[in-house]
């Protein structure tokens, strides 16, 4: 990660204080690491107490400056950071995915391309005790995640080339497609519906329909709408479409500007 961040004198320097010297300082490990970096290497970098870098960290995470990816603990830049979330907004932008809930009666999610996988910024959980259990700073394959797919289809052809050529088309369920060609002609499809629906491709028992965030010429993120098979079949998902679709457009009034991986056609 490069050289360490010096622990900060700040407190005894007139008109800095320190705690927010070390919590910019965070800021700046992670925007030069957007791969991720987990909270030991980052209390070594930054040259501070594991302790207290965990207590910055819970602070800038709840203030969404920072992210937590529940697969490994790594940090990653929050959305406020990447600019996809106004802090100014984003009361709003809840209240936005929070109708949308309550309307579906299912979970609603904001992901944002991150290399070759979504991550959720923002969700709304669903009122049922049986309902999809990620996170804020969860991670999903492009390929066979609702939200991914609405994203790859309106990415100009060579950028979606460039992040298919590096995400590996593994099975994650017995519906998962594998095959380029038959994925290729899946995102044609989504391009021209103005919707994707996750046919329990990433996980058995799970659907979700999802739609792509535009702001301008720029793909900054997507919404889905996710629950049980069982619960949320095809025709009811299809049901939800139109309003899923003034969902979108309400947030893309209410986003920022493109993620550090956004794409400009």
């Amino acid at each position: 990660m490069g050289k360490s961040h010096e622990p900060s004198t700040a407190s005894s320097e007139t008109g800095l204080v320190r705690s927010l010297d070390r919590a910019l300082s965070i800021l700046d490990a992670l925007a030069a690491t957007p791969q991720g970096v987990g909270l030991v290497d980052l209390s070594r970098h930054v040259g501070i107490p594991k302790s207290t870098a965990h207590r910055l960290l819970s602070t800038l995470e709840y203030r969404g400056f920072v992210v937590r990816c529940p697969e490994d603990g790594r940090y990653i830049p929050g959305p406020k950071v990447s600019g996809v979330i106004d802090a100014r907004a984003a009361p709003r932008l809840r209240s936005v995915l929070e109708e949308l809930a309550c309307q579906c009666g299912e979970s609603v999610n904001l992901g944002v391309l991150h290399g070759p996988e979504i991550v959720y910024v923002e969700r709304v959980e669903s009122s049922h005790a049986l309902r999809w259990g990620l996170t804020v700073g969860s991670r999903v394959p492009v390929h066979c995640s609702g939200m991914g797919k609405a994203i790859l289809a309106e990415l100009p052809p060579v950028a979606r080339q460039d992040v298919l050529r590096v995400v590996p088309l593994r099975r994650l369920s017995h519906k998962t497609m594998t095959d380029p060609e038959a994925l290729d002609a899946e995102l044609r499809q989504v391009q021209a519906d103005g919707y994707a629906i996750d046919d329990e491709e990433y996980m058995d028992g799970v659907r979700c329909i999802a739609a792509a965030v535009r702001r301008g010429n720029r793909v900054v993120g997507a919404v889905s709408i996710a629950g049980p098979a069982l619960r949320f079949t095809r025709e009811v998902a299809l049901a939800q479409r139109p309003a899923l679709l003034r969902t979108v457009r309400a947030v893309a009034g209410l986003v920022g500007g493109p993620p550090s991986d956004g794409y400009e056609e």
